[in-house]
């Protein structure tokens, strides 16, 4: 089967049997820092790659390239909420969302460490207490020190300066 997407630097992508040479960081990049997280139901749009900027940020060096990476199965998949994820109809779904981000992996040198996931969460909850609530509600913390909620260009330039850094 087939399921091919043409991507923004142009190539073509079989979504049903990613190939390492058909992923291009540009495209990583640029539908991370256009996609936002939480189903665009924060106070403030938070995309994808500014997630994966901050945690980049905050883990250790090991893990940085990796973190970084870590969301990219939903390049083309998309940001769908966690909550939908544990449908039984979306078992396919997530099947075909880690075979890309294990592609992805691949091709960059990365894996999945336990510490990918703890520092998604551990953020996670700081998205949620920064974002989801208002100043002055019960749950509500100040991170802005770490998230600058940067429009999608700034963002792209910031994640591609990050990936160059980490792969030189």
């Amino acid at each position: 089967m087939e399921a091919i997407v043409k991507t923004y630097s142009g190539k073509f992508l079989n979504l049903a049997d990613p190939q390492p040479e058909d992923i291009d960081i540009i495209d990583i990049a640029i539908a991370h820092a256009r996609e936002g997280r939480w189903s665009n139901q924060t106070r403030h749009k938070l995309s994808i790659a500014e997630h994966e900027v901050v945690g980049t940020i905050l883990i250790d060096q090991d893990n940085k390239l990796p973190f970084l990476l870590h969301e990219g199965g939903e390049t083309f998949w998309r940001d769908v909420p966690g909550p939908a994820k544990k449908l039984p109809e979306l078992a396919g779904y997530k099947k075909y969302e880690k075979m890309l981000q294990n592609v992805i992996y691949f091709k960059y040198g990365c894996k999945e460490t336990p510490a990918i996931k703890e520092m998604d969460l551990k953020i996670e909850a700081m998205e949620n207490a920064f974002l989801m609530h208002r100043p002055g509600d019960e749950g509500y913390m100040d991170y802005s020190s770490l998230y600058k909620l940067y429009d999608e260009r700034m963002i792209f330039d910031i994640y591609m300066n990050w990936f160059k850094r980490l792969t030189r």
